[in-house]
């Protein structure tokens, strides 16, 4: 579920990139280096944070698998 409708978001990317910092930018000696560097550094710190927090909820939801069979084998143990 989304704060913003798509056609929000549309406008936001398109204000974003038509800005007159990022068109100063762009049109720079140089400027579409600055631009691709400034969204590559963007997307592998996305990238980075996402798998981290995927490796953060894999390791949690593998602790707690052990600990339930932990706790199942305990009370199969204490039946007999």
């Amino acid at each position: 579920m989304n704060a913003l409708s798509d056609a929000e978001i549309l406008a936001l990317r398109y204000s974003l990139w038509h800005s007159p910092h990022v068109a100063a930018m762009w049109h720079s000696p140089g400027g579409h280096v600055i631009v691709v560097v400034v969204v590559v550094v963007v997307v592998v710190v996305v990238v980075v944070v996402v798998v981290v927090v995927v490796v953060v909820v894999v390791v949690v939801v593998v602790v707690v698998a052990v600990v339930v069979v932990l706790l199942l084998v305990v009370m199969m143990l204490s039946l007999f």
